[in-house]
């Protein structure tokens, strides 16, 4: 017999679908008092989060659902930067933008009782998935130290948006390129010494064209590379690339690349800082 879940499924509710109407929310301003209740913001909606593969499992094995908030709002939704760790744009025709910092727990009934919902992000297959790997990422970003964010990790990205934003002369890395990866021990330093995995997204992608728009990548980002530039006033350089690869995943060992520290286009910082940096390599800017 289906389970509830595996009935809405069927009916079309998938993570992204829009959940009409406004519910109140809660929270415990203490763990010993019980549970208060505010509103949400004016025209605020929920957007389901739950993943589908969880949505049909029974309810003795996952009880609830889980929503944020949604609004309609074009020119909010022309302001969020791709990488914007609150809101997501999930609909940029729409103007409907989710915003984490509201949401709320649901049952399957509470879904059950609602009309069959329209296809996540207006339709649009890509920006459910990317508003998927959105969700997924406010949990396995690396919080890196403060100094390495400064030094390291935010001149990449700002290399990055440089050189290969729409129109940049390396475009083209911005479709290439699927991940970036640096082992070091970023705890120590500056200066920092660093190996960098750069995952290109196929085996077609040209090597030697992805090698030279790297490379013009770390030298934008002011790197210098071991063995062949040194600091010009004599001073050892901030960041220096001992060695680094432009590869399909393919081409390396699973261990090593666990080894290494994902260096994602938003910047979580242990003192709690966030920057809004370049945009995520192939992303729509919203």
């Amino acid at each position: 017999m289906p389970t509830l879940g595996q009935e809405l499924y069927d009916a079309g509710w998938r993570q992204g679908a829009r959940i009409p109407g406004t519910v109140p929310q809660a929270h415990y301003p203490s763990l010993t008092a019980g549970v208060e209740e505010g509103p949400m913001p004016d025209g605020m909606d929920l957007v389901l989060t739950t993943q589908d593969c969880d949505l049909v499992k029974a309810s003795t094995r996952l009880p609830f659902l889980e929503a944020i908030g949604c609004v309609d709002d074009a020119e909010h939704a022309r302001s969020v930067r791709a990488n914007d760790a609150r809101f997501f744009v999930l609909n940029s025709e729409a103007g409907t933008v989710a915003d984490r910092a509201f949401g709320a727990f649901l049952t399957r009934e509470a879904l059950a009782a609602l009309s069959a919902p329209g296809s996540p992000c207006g339709g649009d297959i890509q920006r459910a998935r990317r508003f998927a790997t959105w969700l997924g990422a406010r949990y396995d970003r690396p919080a890196l130290p403060t100094t390495a964010v400064e030094v390291v990790h935010r001149p990449l990205v700002s290399a990055i948006r440089r050189l290969c934003g729409r129109g940049r002369p390396h475009e083209q890395l911005n479709r290439d390129l699927y991940e970036i990866r640096v082992i070091a021990d970023l705890d120590a330093g500056p200066p920092f010494t660093i190996d960098l995995l750069i995952f290109v997204m196929t085996e077609a992608a040209s090597s030697e064209a992805s090698d030279f728009a790297v490379a013009q990548v770390l030298e934008e980002a002011g790197y210098a590379i071991e063995g062949v530039d040194s600091g010009d006033d004599g001073r050892e350089p901030a960041v220096t690339v001992r060695r680094w690869m432009a590869v399909p995943p393919s081409k390396l060992s699973v261990a090593l690349y666990h080894q290494a520290i994902p260096l994602p286009l938003t910047y979580e910082s242990i003192d709690g800082d966030e920057f809004i940096g370049a945009e995520p390599l192939d992303a729509e800017s919203a």
